[in-house]
């Protein structure tokens, strides 16, 4: 039995899908004979290399990628398919899915995985599948976390297009499996789907870092170089925390906008870059950075825009938490009730609490810091363990 993970909008080599392409391949290495990671085929040929992925998918997502070079990628339109579709994405989208279901042979007894899923991936193999004999289909495993599901402007409501395709998929014989990055979503997509809905944050690759010593606390702002990840909060907070610690024993770690988006704030970033004790990171890290910054940190800020997480979950919260990182987090958010139900740092309505949360956890003793967060991580990754047994087993 073969699992096949699919992440066509892995096209960057920065930020979190590369990471978390690897950590579902490597996840569930011991359930299958063998596990092939498929990614976009624009993505840097030395990290697909490196990762040993394998590069297979057309890239429908210009748009919502600008920074990616396109140049001599196949146009939306190449397909030789000349029945109906809404749009040319789709109609590649489903190309590539009867190509991967040929080219691999893939059969009943496989699984196809899309570890977080995008609109044109699923709705391509969708399609793909429903081509097929009964008796022939593999099985889908579809993780919905509220991100690349949106990506069509064909749809004014493109989950609600994407969900009623999946219905439709199931009511006509194809094995389906969902899963969502938090419980809000999962309930949402047990009412909309008619089905049960498992509840999957990352899989556990990650071992707990200690917490030194040696060194002042630190706060780390991973991801941090977006609006919606409360970049133009920061400056706000930071200053809130070095007013009520009165010294350098509280120190700062956050990552600047893209140029795109920082040329129209420089006001903002001299605010932050004068207070005294912030670092600056690029807006993009590669992974290895990005795990050193979580060596020399002992939490994390996570000021993040309620409206837009409404039912999406934080990647950053879930490696904080593998790391052994308490976070501290605004009310709101799908994945502040992961924090609060596991105890993984501490849920505040507003800056000003940021802040006095912020500074009451910078004195308490790191050790016990320490195992509280320990004692959070064992407890998280038991539960995810379990969910994700339930979800891919088969009956």
């Amino acid at each position: 039995m073969r699992l096949f993970v699919c992440d066509p909008a892995c096209v960057q080599a920065f930020g979190h899908n590369v990471t978390a392409l690897r950590y579902f391949t490597r996840a569930f290495r011991d359930q299958y004979s063998d596990i092939i990671p498929l990614c976009s085929n624009l993505l840097d040929h030395s990290v697909v290399k490196r990762e040993s992925f394998t590069a297979f998918y057309n890239f429908y997502y210009a748009r919502y990628f600008p920074s990616v070079d396109t140049r001599g990628a196949p146009a939306p339109g190449a397909s030789s398919d000349d029945a109906f579709y809404p749009d040319d994405f789709e109609r590649l989208a489903t190309d590539d899915a009867r190509r991967l279901l040929q080219s691999f042979q893939v059969g009943p007894d496989d699984d196809i995985l899309f570890p977080h899923l995008d609109f044109y991936g699923v709705v391509g193999m969708l399609n793909a599948l429903g081509e097929l004999e009964l008796h022939a289909r593999p099985r889908l495993l579809l993780r919905f976390i509220g991100v690349m599901e949106n990506a069509t402007i064909t749809y004014r409501k493109p989950t609600a297009e994407l969900l009623s395709r999946v219905r439709a998929a199931m009511d006509h014989g194809i094995a389906v499996r969902v899963s969502a990055e938090t419980p809000r979503y999962a309930d949402y997509l047990a009412i909309e789907l008619g089905v049960t809905v498992a509840v999957t944050g990352y899989p556990d690759e990650a071992d707990a870092m200690p917490m030194r010593a040696d060194i002042p606390f630190t706060f780390y702002c991973p991801g941090s170089a977006r609006f919606d990840k409360g970049f133009l909060e920061l400056a706000q907070i930071f200053r809130g925390i070095r007013r009520g610690c009165g010294d350098l024993s509280i120190q700062f770690v956050t990552q600047i906008l893209p140029d795109r988006d920082l040329k129209h704030h420089m006001n903002t970033l001299m605010q932050i870059y004068a207070i005294p004790g912030v670092e600056l990171q690029p807006a993009a890290i590669d992974a290895e950075d990005m795990v050193e910054t979580f060596r020399r940190s002992h939490a994390v800020l996570l000021p993040y825009a309620a409206d837009i997480y409404e039912f999406r979950g934080s990647a950053v919260l879930m490696e904080a938490t593998a790391y052994g990182r308490p976070a501290i987090t605004y009310e709101g958010t799908a994945f502040a009730e992961l924090v609060r139900y596991y105890g993984l740092g501490q849920v505040v309505a507003s800056p000003e609490a940021m802040v006095k949360a912020a500074l009451d956890m910078a004195m308490q003793d790191r050790k016990t810091l320490e195992m509280q967060a320990a004692q959070a991580r064992f407890r998280y990754i038991r539960d995810n363990i379990a969910s994700y047994q339930f979800w891919m087993k088969r009956p």
